[in-house]
């Protein structure tokens, strides 16, 4: 299986884009976070509509600090739940 590169969308809001560049504008951001032994944990909700008859493929991108680190996400998509760890790209790229 062949793992195709994309190039990272822009936006100036906030969003999601899919790779044909359309938009999926965010209805709601949600930001909780708690901080225990010098380390902060937080967690990020957005709830994203896609005004479009079909689905689109997309690319999601977060920007984080040289020191922050996502371990890991879980996406809904109505009554689908996708859950996932982040691990080093070479792991990861081998299993997908």
């Amino acid at each position: 299986m062949t793992i195709s590169k994309l190039a990272a969308p822009t936006l100036d809001h906030p969003g999601l884009v899919s790779v044909d560049g359309r938009t999926y504008p965010v209805e709601s951001a949600r930001i909780t976070a708690r901080a225990e032994g010098g380390i902060a944990f937080s967690r990020l909700t957005q709830v994203f509509a896609n005004p479009y008859e079909q689905a689109l493929e997309v690319v999601y991108t977060m920007p984080l600090p040289a020191d922050g680190a996502v371990i890991g996400y879980t996406i809904r998509m109505g009554e689908k739940v996708i859950r996932g760890i982040v691990e080093p790209r070479e792991k990861a790229e081998a299993a997908f």
